[in-house]
C-alpha cells in the first residue's frame, strides 16, 4: 500500500483533539497547510489591502503571525519552516500584486486532493452539490461513492470579476490582519500625521504608542471581533489609530533626555533607588529616575501599597516592555488598581 491515499474528513479539524492548544510538530504544520489552502477547483477573489487578489486552488494568503498563533510557534520558526518547505520543493511563495500579502502555493496539490475526471459528476455537483445525474443514480458502487464524498463540496464557479463572491476582512482574520498591518505601516511612517498628533500629545512617543495599540489589540482577534460589530464596509484606520492615542493602555511616554548617573542623584532620589533595589530592581533599567518632586509625591503613598505596586511592575515584563518613566508607570498602575 505504498501508493494511493487515505481520505480524511475536514471535520477532523473541528475535533477537540486537533483544536487543542499545543506546539505543532512539522508534520502537523504541513497537514494544517494542506487544510488551509483553497481546495475548490475554481479560483476566487479576496479583498486584501483594498485590492482584489485572485486565489487559486492550492493557494493560501499566508500570515506569519496567524500561522504562529495556530501552531504555537514563533514567527521566526514559521518563516524558517516555510523556507524549508520551499527548499524541499513542497511549496512556493509569491507576493500578491499591489499588496504586501504573501501567497503560498502547495506544489502538486492535486496529489493530495484529487478531483474526479467524470464530467457528469462535476455537472451534478455544480447543480446541487451532491451529484444527481442519471448515471450517478444508477451507479452506486463504493468506489464512486467514496470519490463523491471527497469532492462533493466543490461550489459553482463564480462569474468573472465577481469579487463579492470572495471573502472580505469580515469573513477571514488573515485578510483583516493584512489590512490592519498595511494601514499601521502607512500611518506610522506618515511624518505629517505623526507631527500633527504630536501637537495634541506632546508627552507621548507617537510611533511607539501606535505600535502598542497595533500589536496589543488591533492586530489580535479581539480587535477583529470588535471591528466586526460595526456595520462599516471599509474600516477607517486613520480614525481608529487617532482614538487609540487617547486610550491609557496604549500610551508610551517619551524618554527623558537626561538620566542622572548614580553619583549625581539627590539624597531623595538615592533613598528611592535603594527602595527599588530591594523591591523592584527591574525598574532601575527603565528611563528616568523620579525627580525630587516626584519622589515626594510617591512618599505620600501608603508604603505597603507602593511596595505592592513596584513588585507587580517588576514581575510583569508586559508593563515594562515600552519603557515609560518609573514615576509615570507607578502612577498608572496606582490609578488602575487603587483609583
Amino acid at each position: 500500500m505504498e501508493e494511493g491515499y487515505i481520505p480524511i474528513s475536514r471535520k477532523l479539524f473541528e475535533h477537540p483533539f486537533w483544536s487543542e492548544k499545543r506546539e505543532f510538530s512539522y508534520a502537523e504544520a504541513w497537514i494544517d497547510i494542506l487544510r488551509l489552502v483553497r481546495f475548490e477547483a475554481n479560483s476566487t477573489k479576496m479583498l486584501i489591502g483594498g485590492k482584489a487578489v485572485e486565489i487559486h486552488r492550492g493557494e493560501y494568503p499566508a500570515s506569519l503571525r496567524r500561522l504562529a498563533d495556530l501552531w504555537g510557534w514563533s514567527k521566526n520558526k514559521v518563516d524558517k519552516f516555510l523556507d524549508l518547505l520551499i527548499s524541499e520543493g513542497m511549496i512556493t511563495k509569491r507576493t500578491a500584486e499591489g499588496t504586501k500579502q504573501t501567497i503560498i502555493t502547495v506544489c502538486n496539490f492535486d496529489k493530495y486532493n484529487i478531483i474526479p475526471k467524470n464530467p457528469g459528476q462535476l455537472a451534478g455537483q455544480n447543480r446541487d452539490n451532491v451529484g444527481t445525474t442519471s448515471g450517478q443514480r444508477r451507479d452506486k458502487s463504493n468506489k464512486d461513492n467514496n470519490i463523491n464524498n471527497i469532492n462533493n463540496n466543490i461550489p459553482p464557479t463564480p462569474q468573472d470579476g465577481d469579487v463579492a463572491s470572495g471573502k472580505t476582512w469580515r469573513d477571514d482574520f488573515d485578510i483583516y490582519l493584512s489590512e490592519v498591518t498595511e494601514a499601521f505601516e502607512k500611518i506610522s511612517s506618515d511624518k505629517e500625521f505623526i507631527k500633527n498628533r504630536q501637537k495634541y500629545h506632546p508627552e507621548l512617543d507617537i510611533v511607539l504608542s501606535l505600535k502598542k495599540a497595533f500589536e496589543d489589540y488591533w492586530s489580535q482577534e479581539a480587535g477583529w471581533k470588535r471591528k466586526k460589530i460595526s456595520k462599516t464596509k471599509n474600516i477607517d484606520w486613520v480614525s481608529t489609530f487617532k482614538k487609540a492615542l487617547d486610550q491609557p493602555q496604549n500610551k508610551v511616554y517619551k524618554q527623558r533626555n537626561v538620566n542622572p548617573e548614580p553619583e549625581q542623584l539627590t539624597p531623595l532620589q538615592e533613598r528611592f533607588r535603594k527602595f527599588l533595589e530591594d523591591n523592584g530592581p527591574l525598574l532601575l533599567k527603565m528611563p528616568s529616575q523620579p525627580t525630587d518632586q516626584e519622589v515626594e509625591s510617591l512618599a505620600k503613598m501608603n508604603k505597603s501599597m507602593l511596595t505592592d505596586i513596584v513588585r507587580k511592575i517588576n514581575n510583569d515584563s508586559y508593563i515594562t516592555r515600552y519603557k515609560n518613566s518609573v514615576y509615570q508607570t507607578i502612577m498608572e498602575i496606582k490609578k488602575k488598581e487603587y483609583g
